[in-house]
Parts: C-alpha cells; structure tokens; sequence
C-alpha cells in the first residue's frame, strides 16, 4: 500500500483536470488500485504532453508564481541615503575601536608580562631606602591625623563641660531671683536680728 501525501493528490487531481469523464475515471481507478497496492506502476495519462494540463488554471497559476521575478528596490534616496550613511559610518567607528581595543589589550598584556619580569629583580638599596622614607612619610601623617582627631575631641569635650557650667551659673542666678528665695533670705535675717536683740537684752554674766 502506498502512502499519498497532500501535494501528490493536488497534483493528481490538477493532472486530471481538462480530460474526458471516459479517462478520469480508468486513470482515477488505476492510481486507487496503485496505492492499494494492487498495481506495480502508477496510473497511466496517455499522452505525457498534454497529461500536465498546459491550459488548466491550476498549472497556469503554478507556472506564474514559478515564473514571477523578484521585486526590485531601487536605492535609497533623501532622508533614507543619509541615514544609511551614517548608520554605516558608526558601524565602521564601531568595529575600529572594538580593533584598537583589542590591539591595546594585547599590548597592555605584553607590557604587564614584562613588567612581571623586571620585577623580579633584586632591589637596591637606593630603592629600599626610598620606600622605607615612603613608609615613614606616610606612618607620620597617619600620626597627625590621629593627634588632630584626639585634639578636636578633646575641644569638644571641653567646649560641653564649659557649656554646662554656664548653664548651672544661669540656673542658680534664676533661683535666687525667685520669689521663695526672696522669703528665706527675709525669714534668715530675721533671726540674726532676733538673735542680736537677745545678746543686748540678756543680763551680764557675774
């Protein structure tokens, strides 16, 4: 049995288009008996020259697609030219530095290898004696710094205690100006009169 797909049963039935009832239906019978497998070869049309349908709609619709040319785009113009150009002009920027930064890394690598490579030289003592004075440079200003920061703690901390004692020589000058202060000041004076009086009043000891 033979499996007919859907392009050779179009194709089948375009072929049959144009003939007589007479042949569609013995070339119609021996496909059917060729897919059943009843027949070793496939339905015979006869004359193989005007078997395909030359004038049938399907074959001239088939032959004029076959047939149709590509459509052609003229070049741009205006707007469309010059956006083209620069389009192509920042792509070629574009893939010029992409290389130069390419070429550059492959340089900066080749530089690092050698810089890797003097490295390893001995160092001498003009070099060790300069690093040691960097080194003592730098531990000296982180000293400062530090004596600064100390320095400005200890002005704030003595700025605060100043603040505070003014604040309680202002609270105590408030107080004596209040009213109940007033009183004990008039009551204590009162008593140092009363006490005097006392002493004047008080008969001499024999």
């Amino acid at each position: 049995m033979v499996r007919e797909t859907r392009r050779e049963r179009d194709g089948f039935l375009a072929r049959l288009h144009g003939r007589s009832p007479a042949d569609r239906q013995r070339i119609a019978a021996e496909h059917k008996a060729y897919l059943d497998g009843d027949r070793a070869t496939d339905a015979d049309f006869g004359d193989e020259g005007v078997s395909v349908g030359s004038g049938t709609e399907v074959e001239m619709t088939q032959r004029a697609v076959q047939a149709k040319k590509p459509v052609y785009l003229p070049p741009p113009r205006g707007k469309d030219a010059s956006y083209l150009a620069a389009a192509t002009t920042k792509m070629e920027n574009r893939l010029a530095a992409e290389a130069a930064a390419t070429k550059s890394g492959a340089a900066g690598k080749k530089g690092r290898g050698k810089a890797k490579a003097s490295s390893s030289r001995p160092v001498t003592k003009k070099q060790a004696a300069e690093k040691a004075m960097s080194a003592k440079i730098a531990k000296e200003a982180m000293a400062r710094a530090e004596d600064a920061t100390s320095a400005a703690t200890q002005r704030r901390r003595e700025n605060a205690q100043e603040w505070r004692l003014k604040n309680a020589v202002v609270l105590i000058r408030a107080s004596k100006l209040s009213p109940t202060f007033r009183l004990r000041g008039s009551a204590r004076r009162r008593l140092q009169a009363k006490g005097k009086q006392r002493k004047k009043t008080s008969p001499p000891r024999s």
